[in-house]
């Protein structure tokens, strides 16, 4: 990587500044909203970090920009801390449709606010001799005690924010199962994908600096050329998914009660609540909506979706997304005893119960009942012929 310039490897980081770049103005103002302008400035600050890391290690600009104004060499270091939390507010932005900036989300920029001081103090004021040392001696600028604490937090920033996003993804796994009843058109399994590379990344870019302590340069610098290949890889595939999966994730408030597994303390409710919720489910089958949602079912209801929430959690001991399933297999059930004569295919008793796919059908049923659903028929049609009911099945 530093023997002409731009060398093979030094074009993948060539290439991942101008994506970046490109790609970021194009995210921002092709569909003006937050989502965008989050992923547009997380992939200009992928090309930042990119351009960082370029002309110090390409040696050939690197002695043209020295030659320059060794204060170039410094510029691009904000981005390391603001990298993290823009792919934290992204992850956020898609998950929760009324996600938006608060006044507590400025302590996620203390790092970048501190990072000027530092420099200033570190670098700017020293004179371009000096500068000229940090720059072309790595290593001694590495053993420099504040830098050492820099680079440390340059490392670790973006990691700890992947884990804040991929526990973001966590919590919104529990709460859509407490808001909708059919949670197949919610794909999330890309997205989960992409944070846990994203982690992978950041933690070798950090297994990189710590290996760089004990081992030859040759090593360190060939994790590092890895890590670059890696980086375009994974920029290139948050934009696809962006552009291709935009529309499957519903989004869900960010208030939405928790499940009731998490400690939580429920105001109290009145008793006719658990009655109504009961009686409805009976007499008007709400759970043959298939895409019903916690807000729909509270708007029939005519109560707000935290009291109906807590009514489930209370009196029931399930979440939304059981509670519903759980009277869908009821029905399944009762359709399964009724036409043991009439040979019901599983899909039909499938869809007139309520369930959009096999897999949720086959898990709920088996979840309540402890068997299949096969099974289950099986069973009620061996009980059933000792008398006669149904000898001709």
């Amino acid at each position: 990587m530093n023997k002409v310039l731009f060398n093979f490897h030094d074009l993948v980081l060539i290439v991942v500044i101008i994506e970046g770049l490109i790609l970021s103005l194009m995210t921002i103002f092709t569909k003006r909203n937050l989502s965008n302008l989050l992923l547009g400035l997380f992939l200009f600050l992928s090309a930042a970090i990119a351009f960082d890391v370029l002309i110090y290690w390409c040696v050939p600009l690197r002695d043209i920009l020295a030659e320059m104004s060794p204060a170039l060499f410094f510029v691009m270091g904000f981005a390391y801390f603001l990298q993290g939390p823009m792919l934290y507010w992204y992850t956020k932005s898609l998950l929760y449709r009324d996600f938006h900036w608060k006044r507590s989300d400025l302590l996620h920029l203390i790092p970048f606010f501190v990072y000027p001081f530092f420099i200033y103090f570190s670098v700017y004021r020293h004179d371009e001799e000096y500068q000229l040392v940090l720059i072309y001696d790595y290593l001694t600028m590495s053993r420099l005690d504040h830098f050492a604490v820099y680079i440390w937090a340059q490392k670790l920033s973006p990691l700890i924010y992947g884990i804040f996003a991929i526990k973001q993804m966590v919590s919104y796994r529990r709460r859509i199962e407490n808001t909708y009843s059919d949670t197949t058109h919610i794909d999330f399994s890309w997205l989960n994908l992409l944070l846990w590379l994203f982690l992978l990344a950041w933690l070798w870019a950090l297994a990189t600096h710590v290996l760089a302590q004990f081992t030859p340069v040759s090593v360190s610098s060939a994790m590092g050329v890895t890590n670059n290949y890696l980086t375009l890889m994974l920029v290139n595939a948050l934009v696809v998914y962006s552009l291709s999966h935009s529309g499957v994730f519903s989004g869900i408030h960010m208030e939405t009660p928790a499940p009731a597994s998490e400690p939580e303390v429920v105001e109290s409710l009145p008793p006719t609540y658990g009655e109504l919720l009961k009686n409805a489910m009976q007499e008007n089958r709400f759970y043959m909506v298939v895409d019903i949602t916690l807000e729909q079912l509270a708007d029939k209801l005519a109560i707000s979706p935290k009291a109906l929430s807590a009514t489930i959690n209370s009196d029931f001991g399930q979440n939304f997304f059981e509670f519903i399933n759980y009277y869908r297999v009821e029905h399944a059930k009762q359709l399964l005893m009724n036409n043991l004569d009439k040979n019901l295919d599983m899909q039909s008793v499938m869809q007139e119960s309520g369930f959009n796919s096999k897999s949720a059908f086959h898990r709920f049923f088996k979840k309540f009942t402890q068997m299949t659903p096969g099974q289950f028929r099986k069973k009620y049609l061996t009980e059933a012929e000792p008398d006669g009911k149904h000898a001709n099945a």
